[in-house]
């Protein structure tokens, strides 16, 4: 594991255990926004400073604290029925497997003659 993935996942630790807070501090809506509006940023941000192994360990652990509440959301718990959120949780999660094959496998070969396919996937998000 690389330098700037162990620290993105040493500070996400507590990330995981304050997500639900962050949900009911500043409700589903503003925290869904406003993580999504922080982590586009940061895919912005990628190529811009990575030459610096510190601007790029900054921006990997501020996507990361953004990435883990996302994972952790109340939304099964909020909108599905007791009996099936083993279900929905499942399906969540084949949903979130499937996006990142999708980006990886799809998305970033057919960008390859793009120069700044960070910037475009970053205000896509943002979007």
């Amino acid at each position: 594991m690389s330098n700037a993935a162990s620290l993105a996942s040493f500070v996400s630790i507590p990330m995981i255990l304050m997500a639900g807070f962050v949900y009911d501090l500043l409700g589903r809506k503003w925290t869904i926004i406003g993580l999504f509006g922080i982590s586009a940023m940061a895919t912005i941000l990628f190529p811009l400073v990575g030459p610096s192994v510190a601007g790029f360990n900054v921006v990997r652990i501020m996507f990361q604290v953004c990435y883990v509440p996302l994972l952790c959301n109340p939304f099964v718990n909020d909108y599905v029925r007791v009996q099936s959120r083993g279900q929905a949780t499942g399906i969540q999660n084949m949903g979130m497997t499937l996006g990142n094959l999708f980006s990886v496998a799809v998305l970033f070969s057919i960008t390859k003659v793009w120069e700044n396919q960070y910037l475009v996937f970053g205000l896509l998000a943002a979007l």
